[in-house]
Order: structure tokens, then sequence, then C-alpha cells
């Protein structure tokens, strides 16, 4: 008598269903929300690092001097919650 037997291991819909849940539900509106701050900041710093490179001012000096300022002021900037 013929009967259906199943894969071994069930496949599908375990670990990845709840992480991009988590993705879709917490993640995503974060970056939504923060996306065009770290972007004009991003901006502004490209443009700082330009403008010393123009000066004559080494690359790896600018970018000790203006990313880590850049990071502090986006971590402030930035809205951890959608209130």
């Amino acid at each position: 008598m013929p009967v259906f037997v199943g894969a071994k291991y069930q496949r599908g819909h375990g670990l990845g269903n709840i992480f991009s849940g988590l993705f879709r539900s917490i993640l995503l509106p974060f970056i939504k929300g923060n996306a065009p701050r770290w972007a004009g900041k991003a901006v502004k710093t490209g443009l700082n690092l330009v403008h010393d490179a123009s000066h004559g001012v080494p690359f790896k000096q600018s970018i000790k001097k203006h990313v880590p300022k850049a990071i502090k002021e986006v971590v402030k900037d930035t809205k951890f919650q959608n209130r």
C-alpha cells in the first residue's frame, strides 16, 4: 500500500521567518527614519574632506579630524524611538 513519506528534515519558515519579522518591524523603520540625517552628515563630512584636500592637508590627518566628530554628531542626532 503506498504511503506518503515527507522530507526527513522540515525546511522553511523557521529562524528566517523570525529574523525577517524583526527586520520589517524594527530595523527597517529605524533605518528609514534616520537615513536622511545620516546621508546629510555623510555629505557634509565628505565636503569637509574635499575642502581639506584642496588646501593640501594630508588625507589621513583630515579623516582623523572630521570622521570621529561626524560619528559623534550622528549618534547624538539619531532617533532610537519613533515617538
